[in-house]
């Protein structure tokens, strides 16, 4: 709809000026065929040797009223007023209203442009607003997730999942996963799901683990999956094979002592 509009408006505004100029060439010649008459009628009222019968006066009379009705036409006025101002302001140029016009032209032409400049930055602004894709860095992908947890909170199946203390963060440098998969999207929707969503955060957890096979492996990942599995006995084996594995990739860690905790709670 703007950018028919903005044709529009270029296009009327275009339009305008070149009938504006016709206009004007057509009203000088008539002016000047005008001027003749007055010129071809004050020489006959000195000439003529019957100016004072009634068939010259009734014709001079004609005359008269097609001169005054020419010359009230707005056109007309229009036309003059063009003519007087170049008189007044630039009289060498001799140019009888047409620089006032074209000057008039110009200055309506710069101010349809700018209104058709100002509608398409408009547009522009809606389209970015409306359709502006979100861009996914390919590298150095990092991600801050909270997985620590206090015995308490694993000992008491029926509360919420483990309370966030500490950030853990990891970096997938490494190029993304045959598979397609985003780790990081999987990691952080696991850890949105709520308590009943148990299920739903497992199965995106082993996603983002497999996912995550041809770069750093997630520890945060196989600490939450293998904690919910031994806290709603799920695959109560892989639980503590997950955990196991955190141990012993990396026996020094906080997410070794947290993997730790969860096997002594639920031997």
């Amino acid at each position: 709809m703007i950018n028919f509009f903005r044709i529009f408006l270029a296009a009327f505004a275009t339009t305008l000026v070149a009938a504006a100029m016709a206009l004007f060439f057509h009203t000088e010649q008539r002016s000047k065929i005008l001027d003749d008459s007055k010129a071809q009628w004050a020489k006959a009222d000195i000439e003529h040797p019957n100016k004072d019968s009634e068939q010259y006066r009734s014709e001079r009379l004609k005359f008269e009223q097609f001169r005054e009705y020419e010359e009230g036409k707005l056109q007309f006025q229009c036309y003059l007023f063009l003519r007087d101002l170049d008189e007044e302001y630039v009289p060498d140029l001799q140019t009888g209203g047409l620089a006032s016009l074209g000057l008039a032209g110009i200055l309506l032409m710069l101010l349809v442009l700018s209104i058709v400049y100002l509608l398409g930055n408009q547009k522009k602004n809606i389209e970015v607003k409306i359709d502006k894709p979100v861009r996914r860095p390919e590298f150095a992908k990092t991600a801050s997730i909270k997985t620590a947890a206090t015995k308490e909170d694993w000992a008491e199946p029926a509360r919420a999942m483990p309370k966030t203390e500490q950030t853990a963060t990891f970096t997938a440098a490494a190029p993304k996963p045959s598979t397609g998969v985003n780790v990081n999207d999987l990691l952080r929707k696991a850890v949105e799901c709520d308590e009943k969503e148990y299920m739903q955060a497992i199965t995106y957890l082993e996603q983002a683990i497999d996912g995550s096979l041809q770069s750093k492996l997630p520890l945060s990942a196989l600490l939450l999956c293998g904690s919910l599995r031994l806290k709603h006995k799920v695959g109560k084996d892989k639980g503590k094979e997950q955990l196991e594995k955190i141990i012993s990739a990396s026996p020094q860690s906080s997410e070794a002592q947290k993997a730790q905790t969860v096997l002594d709670t639920f031997k």
